[in-house]
Protein backbone atom coordinates (compact mmCIF):
# COMPACT_ATOMS: atom_id res chain seq x y z
CA UNK A 1 0.00 0.00 0.00
CA UNK A 2 2.78 2.50 0.84
CA UNK A 3 4.66 1.76 -2.55
CA UNK A 4 1.45 2.48 -4.27
CA UNK A 5 1.19 6.12 -2.32
CA UNK A 6 4.85 6.81 -3.33
CA UNK A 7 4.34 5.49 -6.98
CA UNK A 8 0.88 8.00 -6.97
CA UNK A 9 2.84 10.88 -4.87
CA UNK A 10 5.80 11.00 -8.10
CA UNK A 11 2.90 10.40 -10.87
CA UNK A 12 1.15 13.53 -9.46
CA UNK A 13 3.99 15.44 -9.11
CA UNK A 14 5.09 14.89 -12.45
CA UNK A 15 1.64 15.88 -13.93
CA UNK A 16 2.27 19.22 -11.97
CA UNK A 17 5.52 19.79 -13.16
CA UNK A 18 4.63 18.73 -16.65
CA UNK A 19 1.27 20.84 -16.99
CA UNK A 20 3.33 24.18 -15.08
CA UNK A 21 5.91 23.71 -18.22
CA UNK A 22 3.54 23.55 -21.06
CA UNK A 23 1.61 26.08 -20.20
CA UNK A 24 3.98 28.55 -19.24
CA UNK A 25 4.52 31.26 -21.71
CA UNK A 26 8.21 32.37 -21.11
CA UNK A 27 9.46 35.26 -23.31
CA UNK A 28 12.93 36.20 -23.37
CA UNK A 29 12.97 39.31 -22.20
CA UNK A 30 16.78 39.79 -23.28
CA UNK A 31 15.96 39.27 -26.83
CA UNK A 32 13.69 42.28 -28.58
CA UNK A 33 13.13 39.64 -31.29
CA UNK A 34 11.40 36.98 -28.20
CA UNK A 35 9.46 40.06 -27.08
CA UNK A 36 8.44 41.16 -30.39
CA UNK A 37 6.77 37.74 -31.35
CA UNK A 38 4.84 37.24 -28.07
CA UNK A 39 3.22 40.71 -28.16
CA UNK A 40 1.76 40.14 -31.66
CA UNK A 41 0.79 36.68 -30.41
CA UNK A 42 -0.77 38.46 -27.31
CA UNK A 43 -2.89 40.63 -30.04
CA UNK A 44 -3.97 37.99 -32.36
CA UNK A 45 -5.38 36.22 -29.65
CA UNK A 46 -7.29 39.56 -28.39
CA UNK A 47 -5.32 38.98 -24.84
CA UNK A 48 -4.44 42.16 -23.67
CA UNK A 49 -3.22 41.63 -20.36
CA UNK A 50 -0.84 39.23 -21.47
CA UNK A 51 0.57 42.31 -24.27
CA UNK A 52 0.77 45.07 -21.79
CA UNK A 53 3.09 42.76 -19.50
CA UNK A 54 5.17 43.36 -22.40
CA UNK A 55 5.01 47.22 -22.89
CA UNK A 56 5.77 49.91 -21.35
CA UNK A 57 3.85 52.02 -18.90
CA UNK A 58 2.83 54.39 -22.38
CA UNK A 59 1.91 50.74 -24.70
CA UNK A 60 -0.20 49.84 -21.34
CA UNK A 61 -2.51 52.91 -21.82
CA UNK A 62 -2.41 52.25 -25.66
CA UNK A 63 -3.21 48.58 -25.15
CA UNK A 64 -6.09 50.00 -22.54
CA UNK A 65 -7.93 51.92 -24.54
CA UNK A 66 -7.83 49.66 -27.49
CA UNK A 67 -9.36 46.92 -25.35
CA UNK A 68 -11.97 49.23 -24.33
CA UNK A 69 -12.76 50.02 -28.26
CA UNK A 70 -12.59 46.46 -28.98
CA UNK A 71 -14.88 45.64 -25.30
CA UNK A 72 -17.41 48.24 -27.09
CA UNK A 73 -17.63 46.16 -30.66
CA UNK A 74 -20.50 43.81 -31.15
CA UNK A 75 -20.14 40.34 -30.29
CA UNK A 76 -20.44 39.24 -33.97
CA UNK A 77 -17.05 41.51 -34.84
CA UNK A 78 -15.21 40.64 -31.49
CA UNK A 79 -15.12 36.81 -33.27
CA UNK A 80 -14.44 38.21 -37.14
CA UNK A 81 -11.01 39.79 -35.26
CA UNK A 82 -10.47 36.68 -33.46
CA UNK A 83 -10.77 34.81 -36.60
CA UNK A 84 -8.68 37.42 -38.57
CA UNK A 85 -5.84 37.07 -35.57
CA UNK A 86 -5.79 33.43 -35.85
CA UNK A 87 -5.26 33.89 -39.71
CA UNK A 88 -2.29 36.04 -38.69
CA UNK A 89 -0.83 34.01 -36.45
CA UNK A 90 -0.11 31.16 -39.24
CA UNK A 91 2.18 33.92 -41.02
CA UNK A 92 4.09 34.80 -37.88
CA UNK A 93 7.41 33.21 -38.57
CA UNK A 94 10.10 35.89 -37.14
CA UNK A 95 10.93 39.33 -36.65
CA UNK A 96 14.01 41.48 -37.78
CA UNK A 97 15.13 43.71 -34.98
CA UNK A 98 17.65 46.73 -35.44
CA UNK A 99 19.51 47.73 -32.29
CA UNK A 100 19.74 52.45 -31.71
CA UNK A 101 23.19 53.42 -32.76
CA UNK A 102 26.34 51.76 -30.63
CA UNK A 103 26.29 53.70 -27.18
CA UNK A 104 23.27 54.28 -27.16
CA UNK A 105 21.53 50.73 -27.68
CA UNK A 106 18.50 51.12 -25.36
CA UNK A 107 16.51 50.97 -28.71
CA UNK A 108 15.32 48.84 -30.85
CA UNK A 109 12.97 48.90 -34.11
CA UNK A 110 11.72 45.03 -34.78
CA UNK A 111 9.64 44.39 -38.20
CA UNK A 112 7.65 41.02 -38.36
CA UNK A 113 7.56 38.88 -41.36
CA UNK A 114 4.94 37.80 -42.98
CA UNK A 115 1.75 37.72 -44.80
CA UNK A 116 0.37 35.39 -46.92
CA UNK A 117 2.59 36.57 -49.86
CA UNK A 118 5.56 36.47 -47.96
CA UNK A 119 5.64 40.61 -47.82
CA UNK A 120 6.04 42.46 -44.39
CA UNK A 121 2.59 43.94 -44.00
CA UNK A 122 3.13 45.19 -40.16
CA UNK A 123 4.70 48.67 -39.28
CA UNK A 124 7.91 47.80 -37.45
CA UNK A 125 8.12 48.42 -33.44
CA UNK A 126 9.95 50.18 -30.79
CA UNK A 127 11.07 48.38 -28.10
CA UNK A 128 12.79 50.20 -25.37
CA UNK A 129 14.66 48.77 -22.88
CA UNK A 130 14.17 49.26 -19.19
CA UNK A 131 15.71 47.69 -16.14
CA UNK A 132 17.64 45.27 -18.66
CA UNK A 133 14.34 44.28 -20.27
CA UNK A 134 13.34 44.86 -23.94
CA UNK A 135 9.93 46.26 -23.63
CA UNK A 136 7.15 47.38 -26.90
CA UNK A 137 7.01 51.18 -27.02
CA UNK A 138 3.88 52.23 -28.36
CA UNK A 139 2.49 56.35 -27.48
CA UNK A 140 -0.64 57.99 -28.85
CA UNK A 141 1.27 60.23 -30.82
CA UNK A 142 3.01 56.31 -32.97
CA UNK A 143 -0.58 55.34 -33.48
CA UNK A 144 -1.51 58.54 -35.38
Amino acid sequence: MNQFLNKGKVYLLFLLLFGACAGSKKVNYKNPKSVTLAFYKALANNDYERAKQLGTSETIKVLSMLQNLHDLLPEEEQRAAKEEGALQLKYLKKATCLLGEKGSEETATCQVCCDENGVSSTAPLTLRKENRRWLIHITKETLE
